[in-house]
């Protein structure tokens, strides 16, 4: 069916007939008989003209050429990333510090008349002051890949670079630490590498997207580009010199910009399209621009301090595709990666389709990377494809059976797919490593020395919780809530809305179990004894795990909402677990978790709770402010908190309470602060909130607003927070970035900022000690001087050739033979009066010793 006009046209109207679906160009559709004198020239020179005012190729648009739209169907995870926004809600400003309760935000909540002091306390000189305690962050636990690809390398010291929340990564794997670049304020969503390898530079989301550009090596910042682009910067890539680099935006036009970054200027920019663009990529042979999106591919140039675009030409060799990989052959041509698993290659300096390579994967190419030796290809069917220069497949690495083989201690799955195949969105290589990065949260490292040594010698070198799909808003929704941390080991267990359950080891630094459950998780609590845990679910009902064996013990629900809060009470007798429903219920675990009261009294969600150290009470927040305490197991309402005004209570996580007044923001709306801890010893208390910052202030916080150390690396909201059973760490997970931070905590020593952990000073301490005990204690060769009853028998060389001391009194005893009679100790050594020498004094003594028992391990 023709256009119904020529404006139709002009706008570039999509038509379907039963030949397929149609595209028609921007350019007015003219006759044969009057096609003009410039465009027969064209033609007959065998040129492929270009539009003056749009650059876009004649080839497609004039004469009315149609170019087929390619049925790729609808892919979740494209169609997510394409309909993402990335709102962000203003941070509220703090307001000044306020010593008096009477000016903070709870005393105008429902809360303030709970809000009572210890008997005889007085609010301390320093309350409203930032506390001695710092954080400094140690290790991050997971990747940021559902919206991203392309964006993990090896840098110029081979340490592993990629994005995390809103912070930069620098792994060494050799040591397997972290170095950090936390400038950032959002989700980075974009990472690019400069040619000398050292150079990084990221882009943001939010309002005012930043791009940082920063060193891998020393995580110092060189230049920040910010002003243009809004909502996101979704793609970088700098040029061949170094010099340039370029964006794309998350903007109704999907804006394109060119940066000479040194001198932090914008040398041009232009409209990109009105389709979303995923990336861009600086071809390094001849110094053009391609941008690749739903159904867009261009190619563009700097023409007269203007960037112009030209659109790719399929012709005949396939259809218009959505782009989602960009990468180029060492003879100069393009190779992009398709929604529906094709490889399109274009012409070295030119915008035409040249080679078409089907089914390569089934479903999205999200990343393509070339080296001398390999095309490599890397899709949704979690499969790595390794070509030659020619597109001739060579072998596969199927991802889906390498994480089979992935086990615990226990023999389980250490990675979870629950039977789909990891998506890849990234693939790096550097000689003979390889880094494959997934959807899921997980960068392998794999040894390709051989086309075999892959299947074992490959590593994992971090792990997080993964993204999932929202059928109804058609996006990516899953957060990440539970946290919880083991009460006398270095662990945390983080429970979020992929439907996992992981346990993580402090001091390895690494993922050391994981468990699927059927559902969202919102919540999780160890036990006192740590021999269970217990998680809560985002549809209602709890689930009780048994630590030793990773089995599950019992699962229960009485709740159709989501569970807020869990937690076993110090005696571990007693499971509260708070719902959405606006109820408590309290389990008895030593009668298989039978229900034996319902806590009914609050007239919104349930959010937090604690028990005291005695087990008999238990205090909760709601979602309207309100702060409520219980006696258990009767669960009978305390109506007057001023008889708990001196309870002690195990833990402290409520947001709202009397020792927590000074941790809200004068202009808080109430869900500013998703969350808070004390530290074990109780000097301090940290909060998670909705902008991205962790906050430490000092404990009790019993002022209207207290100043605070405030820590950057989280994006959005961070969720939850958790001290460890020694204080050594605190733990943070984040909603949407799903990411577990490790920050180390300590108090700074006079005189200096910084104090190690206990782990880094007895390591230390070892090995000064050991550089001590080398010094005295050097190797000494040994030299046999023959066998008593067939054994060899040694003895120092300067032992051999020392001469007798010349200090052996007359008539001490000692025999000039015997090694004392070369020490110093010689002339102290004397014989009883009248002894004599047994004659069998060099024969083996009668008596024999026999080994009976040993204490120790």
């Amino acid at each position: 069916a023709p256009p119904s006009s020529l404006a139709d046209a002009s706008r570039g109207v999509e038509y379907r007939s039963a030949m397929g679906m149609f595209s028609f160009g921007g350019k007015k559709k003219k006759s044969k008989d009057k096609k003009d004198k410039k465009g027969k020239e064209a033609d007959k020179d065998g040129a492929l003209g270009y539009d003056e005012e749009d650059g876009y190729g004649e080839e497609i648009y004039d004469e009315g050429a149609l170019e087929m739209l390619a049925d790729e169907g609808i892919d979740s995870d494209v169609e997510a990333e394409e309909n993402e926004r990335y709102n962000r809600r203003p941070r509220p400003a703090d307001g000044p510090v306020e010593r008096s309760t009477e000016n903070g935000f709870l005393a105008r909540q429902p809360c303030r008349g709970a809000l009572v002091a210890p008997t005889s306390h007085a609010t301390g000189y320093n309350t409203h002051e930032k506390p001695d305690h710092h954080l400094q962050l140690d290790f991050v636990y997971g990747y940021r890949a559902h919206d991203s690809r392309h964006n993990l390398v090896y840098n110029i010291d081979g340490l592993v670079t990629y994005p995390a929340a809103a912070t930069g990564i620098a792994y060494d794997s050799r040591e397997h630490t972290q170095q950090f670049f936390t400038m950032h304020t959002d989700d980075i969503v974009s990472l690019a590498m400069h040619p000398d390898r050292e150079i990084m530079a990221t882009g943001q989301v939010g309002k005012d997207p930043t791009i940082c550009v920063w060193s891998s090596t020393t995580c110092e910042l060189l230049a920040e580009l910010k002003g243009f682009h809004q909502r996101a910067v979704v793609s970088l890539s700098f040029d061949g010199t170094g010099k340039y680099l370029a964006s794309v935006g998350l903007d109704d036009d999907h804006s394109v910009a060119i940066y000479d970054w040194a001198s932090r200027r914008m040398v041009a920019n232009s409209k990109g399209d009105e389709n979303r663009v995923f990336n861009c990529e600086y071809n390094p042979y001849d110094g053009r621009l391609v941008t690749g999106g739903v159904k867009h591919i261009k190619f563009w140039v700097m023409e007269g301090g203007y960037l112009v675009g030209k659109r790719g030409v399929y012709g005949r060799m396939g259809a218009v595709s959505t782009i989602l990989s960009i990468a180029f052959h060492t003879d100069g041509s393009t190779l992009t990666g398709t929604q529906g698993g094709i490889i399109y290659q274009w012409a070295d300096g030119g915008e035409q389709c040249i080679q078409k390579f089907e089914a390569l994967h089934q479903g999205p190419v999200h990343d393509i990377f070339v080296n001398d030796d390999y095309i490599l290809t890397g899709g949704k069917d979690g499969k790595v494809n390794f070509f030659t220069q020619y597109m001739e497949k060579v072998f596969t690495i199927d991802m889906a059976k390498v994480v089979e083989t992935i086990t615990d201690l226990q023999g389980k799955p250490l990675c979870s797919y629950d039977g789909k195949a990891p998506c890849i969105k990234s693939l790096f290589m550097e000689g003979t490593q390889l880094l494959v990065g997934t959807k899921g949260s997980e960068i392998f490292e794999f040894d390709m020395s051989t086309e075999d040594s892959w299947k074992t010698r490959r590593r994992i070198i971090t792990q997080g919780h993964s993204a999932g799909y929202d059928d109804k808003r058609r996006i990516q929704t899953s957060e990440l809530w539970g946290l919880t941390t083991h009460p006398f080991l270095p662990q945390f267990v983080s429970a979020g809305d992929d439907k996992t359950l992981r346990v993580y080891d402090m001091y390895q630094r690494r993922q050391i179990a994981v468990r699927n459950v059927s559902s969202k998780l919102r919540s999780a609590a160890y036990s006192p004894d740590g021999k269970f845990i217990a998680a809560g679910f985002f549809g209602g009902g709890f689930i009780v795990f048994d630590t030793n064996t990773g089995n599950e013990l019992i699962a229960k629900k009485h709740r159709r909402e989501c569970i807020g809060d869990i937690k076993f009470s110090p005696s571990g007798r007693w499971l509260a677990v708070g719902s959405h429903d606006n109820f408590v219920d309290v389990y008895d675990a030593s009668r298989n978790f039978k229900r034996v009261g319902v806590c009914k009294g609050h007239s919104s969600y349930i959010t937090h709770l604690d028990w005291s150290e005695d087990s008999r009470y238990l205090q909760t927040n709601s979602g309207d402010y309100e702060l409520m305490f219980w006696e258990i197991p009767g669960c009978e309402q305390v109506k007057f908190p001023t008889a708990l005004k001196d309870t002690k209570w195990d833990s402290w996580t409520s947001t709202l309470g009397w020792p927590v007044q000074g941790v809200w923001p004068k202009h808080a709306d109430g869900t500013d602060v998703n969350a808070c801890c004390r530290s074990a010893n109780g000097t301090v208390v940290a909060t998670a909130d909705d902008f991205g910052l962790v906050k430490l202030f000092r404990y009790p916080s019993d002022v209207g607003r207290a100043d605070y150390h405030g820590y950057l690396g989280h994006s959005s909201h961070v969720t939850n927070c958790r001290f460890s059973y020694n204080d050594e760490f605190l733990i943070t997970v984040g909603g949407n970035d799903r990411c577990a931070f490790q920050w180390r905590h300590y108090e700074a020593d006079e005189g200096d900022e910084e104090m190690t952990s206990e782990v880094e000073e007895e390591v230390l301490t070892s090995v000064e000690d050991y550089e001590d005990f080398s010094k005295t204690n050097q190797v000494v060769q040994m030299v046999m001087t023959g066998h008593i009853n067939g054994v060899p028998q040694y003895m120092p060389l300067p032992s051999l050739e020392a001469k007798p001391s010349r200090e052996i009194p007359q008539g001490s005893g000692l025999d000039p033979g015997s090694r004392l009679a070369f020490l110093p100790c010689a002339s102290a050594i004397f014989a009883p009066d009248g002894y004599l020498r047994e004659p069998d004094a060099l024969a083996p003594c009668m008596e024999a010793a026999e080994l009976e028992f040993v204490h120790g391990y």
